[in-house]
């Protein structure tokens, strides 16, 4: 078996620390109550002029949401070690190809290195290095970047953008430990995590 099924294998199991870790720390949320139809009704004018009076309740957001999510948002899902993430998509500027990516002397335990995108050098992060526990990294095997600020996270796959609604990510409340990790998604077993806190 190669050392990304062993990985990957690894990543499913239940009583693997990963997964042990994501199922203690994020229950998924019990389904909303299907909504009632509504109906047609006549409104009488005078009540019709106290509706139109009425200001729309504001949006309330689940507690744990980071102060960008107002809303829809979009993620963009990306595979990694057998394991799916996604990124709010504002924090990605581009999906590449693998590059030539060209180690650097002393450069920081998590880089694998830099390539040069439209004149400007772009750090490649060790994405598997950094999320996964120590010693359980599969081999990677690394085809895609997603380009940030200066920044490129290394990836597996890519996958289409997804738009979401705040109630349809489990948010963490407590970031001290992990503060990459956003949250769980409740509609497929995917990862939340932010760029930027990463490094």
């Amino acid at each position: 078996m190669s050392g990304i099924s062993e990985g990957a294998e690894f990543m499913t199991q239940a009583n693997s620390p990963l997964d042990q870790y994501f199922e203690s720390l994020l229950s998924p949320n019990a389904s909303n109550a299907s909504q009632p139809k509504a109906e047609e009704i006549e409104v009488a004018p005078q009540q019709e002029e106290k509706i139109l009076e009425e200001t729309p309740p504001p949006v309330v957001l689940p507690e744990g949401c980071p102060a960008w999510v107002a809303g829809q948002f979009a993620i963009q899902p990306f595979g990694l070690g057998g394991l799916q993430f996604a990124l709010p998509e504002f924090q990605v500027n581009a999906v590449i190809p693998w590059p030539q990516v060209i180690p650097q002397p002393e450069q920081p335990a998590w880089a694998l290195g830099e390539f040069v995108l439209e004149e400007r050098k772009v750090w490649v992060v060790d994405t598997l290095k950094l999320i996964l526990p120590a010693g359980k990294q599969p081999v990677p095997a690394y085809q895609m970047l997603l380009v940030g600020d200066g920044m490129a996270l290394a990836c597996d796959s890519v996958e289409q953008m997804v738009i979401l609604d705040p109630n349809q990510v489990k948010w963490r409340q407590e970031r001290t430990h992990r503060p990459w990790l956003l949250g769980m998604l409740t509609t497929s077993p995917c990862a939340l995590i932010d760029f930027e806190k990463l490094v």
